[in-house]
C-alpha cells in the first residue's frame, strides 16, 4: 500500500513516471491498476496541451503583425 501512496504523491507533485504494482492480488491490486491508467492519461493529456501551447507561441512569435484580443 505503500507503494501506491508514493506513486500517488509523485503524481501531484508532477512526476507521472513512476508505477504502482498492479500485481497485488484485490483491491490494492485494483487500486494500483487505477493509479498507473492516471498517470497515463495525465502523461498523454499534459504532453498534448504542452504540444499544442508551442505550437501557440511559434505562431504568435512569428507573427510579423500585431495581435488585438477582444473579449
Amino acid at each position: 500500500m505503500n507503494q501506491v501512496k508514493n506513486v500517488a504523491t509523485a503524481m501531484s507533485n508532477g512526476n507521472f513516471t513512476l508505477r504502482a504494482d498492479s500485481n497485488q492480488p484485490g483491491e490494492i491490486g485494483e487500486l494500483g491498476q487505477a493509479i498507473n491508467d492516471l498517470a497515463a492519461d495525465l502523461d498523454r493529456s499534459i504532453s498534448a496541451l504542452m504540444t499544442e501551447r508551442n505550437r501557440l507561441r511559434q505562431i504568435l512569435d512569428n507573427l510579423s503583425e500585431g495581435i488585438i484580443a477582444v473579449n
